[in-house]
């Protein structure tokens, strides 16, 4: 029984250090888990501000190129004036073309101030937007704070409806009491009538402040419900906000596309004034070529004049019909010259004038170009805010989703916990029912021993009887040979007592030797049993705080998960 005792001693030390180990083990896996956390969270932390900085460098590279942009613009624009300052057309073509220029540049000037109209609008309306969801969020919140005083006075007043249920119970009571009093001496009441009508009057006056603390609670309620039925208005209000947000979105959109028509139309009708400017070019050229031909015809008549003059006496009647003939042709070539020169000189005031309004013309398309400018800064601004929102819905997305995965893994983490858990728990079962499987031999090799001891003890008590019966027979054999002599009688009676007090020694010591030897097992027995039974209390005590401390740390992990993914919810909303 000692070396069972021994041997289960060291297997339940060998199970103990097992259960040691893996709790140590687990210990270990929580602190790798939290440093795995710590670690995925600075490295996300790391990368949401290497991804802002990359956000913002691509912003500032954007800003530069749409600044590049601009100034290539206006140098284009300087350009274009350089060049329609050089330039001359024909008026006709030069009106038609400046007609169609002013329509396009009116129609350009309402689509921007059109354009402008609704940004503001937008922006107005954005700005009552957002002043409208602040107001509502206000009037929310100060809604919860009335919610939340109401449920107070409600508690309050429940908690003195309850008092007064108590008070009116101990004054029922009370009643009761008087009443029984009443039937026992009612002499002393009718002499206390006086006080019974007082105590009256209170408890009327505490049933009609009861009622009212019941009208109070039913009016409390009604604006409970009122106020709920606003919050569910401001509910539907909020959404109808968030509707009106969308379309105020499509109508920016819808904006942002009629602006990039109104650069195409920008563009188109600064082609056409570089193709009205090389037009007005190639007519400049053509006139003057004309004049040039013109010139050299009448240095040719002049030539012919001369060899005219020079000619005989015969060839001057030829001659002066050839003069008044090429005079003719020298006025018709003058009022020509002259023609063409009124031409250019009103060629040339069209000119000016069409060059004071392609300067005006320019100066509006300066300031329409600077509007576009101030457009496209708002839109660079909102297209940034944009991209920002989008950057954060990305970063959240991405928060979510490793929360998530974080979430999971931590799931997985206590799943395995709980496995773990659930398996020393199966180990301890198995334990404790090898345990009880020992005890059940234990007891029942004990119940047998104390049945043989038993049996022995019987039988000794047999021997003891049967000895006594002996001890009897030889005091009669003794008594039968008293007659003899007194010597003998001595002599017969000392053996006799010798021989019975012999036997009876013997017997004595080998019924203590029988004792003994029945008691040393029982004993031996009892001891294991001692024994065994405090390494029982102990293994299952020792067993039990493991179990608590695998319970505790489990439900510690647990609740570091809960409230790790509590802090990320709360980050996240």
């Amino acid at each position: 029984a000692v070396r069972e005792l021994r041997i289960q001693n060291k297997a339940y030390y060998t199970e103990a250090r097992r259960l040691r180990a893996l709790a140590s083990k687990i210990s270990s896996n929580e602190r790798v888990i939290e440093q795995d956390m710590q670690k995925r969270i600075e490295q996300r932390t790391d990368l949401i501000q290497t991804q802002m900085f990359e956000d913002r460098s691509m912003l500032i590279e954007q800003s530069k190129s749409l600044e590049n942009t601009i100034s290539d613009l206006r140098r284009r624009t300087v350009s274009l004036a350089v060049a329609v300052e050089d330039g001359a057309s024909e008026k006709a073509a030069l009106l038609s073309r400046i007609d169609a220029l002013v329509i396009e540049r009116d129609k350009l000037i309402n689509d921007h101030s059109n354009t402008e109209k609704a940004v503001s609008e937008l922006k107005q309306s954005l700005d009552t937007k957002q002043d409208n969801i602040s107001h509502i969020k206000a009037l929310t919140q100060e809604q919860q704070q009335k919610m939340e005083e109401l449920t107070s006075e409600l508690l309050s007043e429940r908690k003195a409806n309850k008092a007064l249920t108590e008070s009116i119970a101990q004054l029922t009571t009370q009643n009761t009491t008087l009443s029984v009093y009443n039937h026992s001496e009612s002499e002393q009441l009718r002499a206390t009538s006086a006080d019974r009508e007082a105590a009256a009057e209170a408890l009327r006056k505490e049933s009609a402040s009861h009622q009212d603390t019941a009208e109070k609670l039913y009016r409390t309620e009604l604006q409970l419900q009122a106020h709920q039925a606003s919050s569910d208005l401001l509910q539907t209000r909020i959404e109808s906000l968030q509707t009106e947000l969308l379309t105020a979105h499509n109508e920016y959109s819808e904006t942002m596309i009629k602006l990039e028509e109104c650069k195409g139309q920008l563009e188109q009708t600064q082609k056409e004034l570089k193709e009205s400017q090389d037009c007005t070019e190639w007519n400049r050229q053509k006139a003057e070529q004309n004049l040039s031909k013109a010139q050299l015809d009448i240095d040719e008549l002049r030539q012919a004049l001369q060899v005219s003059s020079q000619m005989g006496d015969e060839g001057k009647t030829a001659l002066a019909q050839e003069n008044v003939a090429l005079k003719g042709q020298i006025q018709i070539l003058s009022d020509a010259q002259d023609a063409l020169q009124a031409k250019l000189s009103s060629l040339q005031s069209d000119v000016e004038v069409l060059e004071s309004n392609l300067k005006a013309s320019q100066e509006q398309a300066h300031g329409a170009l600077q509007n576009v400018a101030v457009i496209q800064n708002e839109v660079t601004t909102l297209k940034e805010q944009i991209q920002l929102q989008d950057t954060l819905l990305t970063n959240e997305t991405t928060i979510r989703q490793n929360s998530e995965n974080d979430l999971k893994t931590c799931r997985m983490q206590l799943h395995d916990a709980v496995e773990d858990k659930n398996r020393i728990s199966t180990d301890i079962s198995e334990v404790n029912k090898v345990w009880e499987s020992r005890l059940q031999r234990v007891t029942e090799d004990s119940s047998k021993q104390e049945a043989l001891l038993e049996k022995q003890i019987s039988v000794l008590n047999n021997q003891l009887l049967i000895r006594s019966r002996e001890t009897d027979e030889l005091e009669q054999k003794v008594n039968q040979f008293s007659g003899e002599t007194h010597h003998v009688k001595r002599a017969a009676e000392g053996d006799s007592m010798a021989s019975g007090i012999r036997s009876n020694a013997v017997q004595e010591v080998k019924l203590d030797a029988a004792l003994l030897a029945l008691e040393e097992p029982t004993a031996n027995a009892v001891q294991a049993d001692a024994a065994r039974l405090t390494a029982e209390d102990d293994a299952e005590s020792k067993a039990a705080r493991l179990a608590a401390k695998d319970e505790a740390r489990a439900d510690s992990v647990r609740l570091a998960a809960e409230e790790e993914a509590k802090t990320i919810a709360a980050r996240l909303a």
